[in-house]
């Protein structure tokens, strides 16, 4: 790949407008890419997700980098799990995990964990 794929031109850009503009860690780095390699990048991703998904080497389920799959059509297919787990009688849970970034000077986790236990009224 050729050197000057491998730059790209680092602006800071404050993060918030009321944080301090003299504080380092007020700033956030945005790199800039030459276009062509973006233009590449580009072109290498389609054809992967091309291959992937003409080979079926993608799993049924995945929402991400596939046309036609989004959230919303991932957030269905739970919910019609529920339903119909509940409408079989069976117990139903729901795990739901967010991860944030802390302060820490490496990356660490935060784990909100959230249960529903839901038990179909008819039995």
């Amino acid at each position: 790949m050729p050197t000057s794929f491998k730059s790209a031109y680092i602006t800071p850009l404050l993060k918030k407008a009321d944080l301090d503009a003299a504080y380092v860690k007020s700033y956030r780095p945005i790199s800039n890419l030459s276009v062509v390699s973006k233009l590449l990048e580009w072109i290498v991703a389609k054809q992967l997700v091309s291959y992937l998904g003409d080979n079926n080497l993608l799993p049924d389920l995945q929402s991400a980098y596939r046309a036609f799959h989004s959230t919303e059509t991932a957030v269905l297919k739970v919910l019609s799990d529920i339903l119909l787990a509940l409408d079989s009688g069976n117990l139903t849970m729901l795990v739901q995990s967010r991860f944030a970034e802390t302060r820490f000077a490496e990356t660490r986790f935060a784990e909100t964990l959230t249960l529903t236990l839901t038990r179909n009224p008819k039995h």
